[in-house]
């Protein structure tokens, strides 16, 4: 079964947009509010990242416990609620090298509590798709 992203509003009507990009493909388009790497991150066992990309819950689950994890949720949940009625989106950018799993994986566990904490969030991975089978399919390997 292929995991799906977690269901949120149309990113204007949320509080703070997360979006996960890999650095080898450049810098994000628009200029975040707040900007996380999440190469300096431990990657998930080889095994697990052959077979799942971060919109998987048992990838998310090796990365729960990354202390990044908590900071980033932190940071955006602290300036979402600096945010007055009217202004844009908070957007929170966290890359690593290929923007599939780490990132991905970071976005949607912040985004999942910000909403626990009553906050509207929403994810876009940018650089998920640029790999066979996204939806929960292989990384690209070195060499290719």
């Amino acid at each position: 079964r292929v995991p799906t992203p977690m269901a949120a509003p149309a990113e204007e009507d949320v509080d703070v947009l997360l979006v996960s990009y890999g650095h080898r493909y450049g810098a994000l388009r628009e200029s975040p509010a707040l900007a996380f790497d999440a190469r300096g991150v431990s990657n998930p066992p080889r095994a697990l990242r052959q077979t799942h990309t971060g919109l998987s819950a048992r990838l998310q689950r090796e990365l729960r416990a990354e202390p990044l994890a908590a900071r980033v949720a932190g940071a955006a949940r602290d300036a979402a609620r600096a945010r007055r009625p009217g202004d844009p989106p908070i957007l929170v950018a966290v890359g690593c090298e290929h923007g599939v799993h780490r990132s991905v994986a970071l976005c949607e566990l912040a985004a999942a509590a910000l909403v626990q904490e009553g906050l509207r969030a929403a994810t876009r991975h940018r650089d998920l798709e640029r790999h066979a089978g996204a939806g929960g399919g292989r990384a690209p390997r070195k060499g290719r």
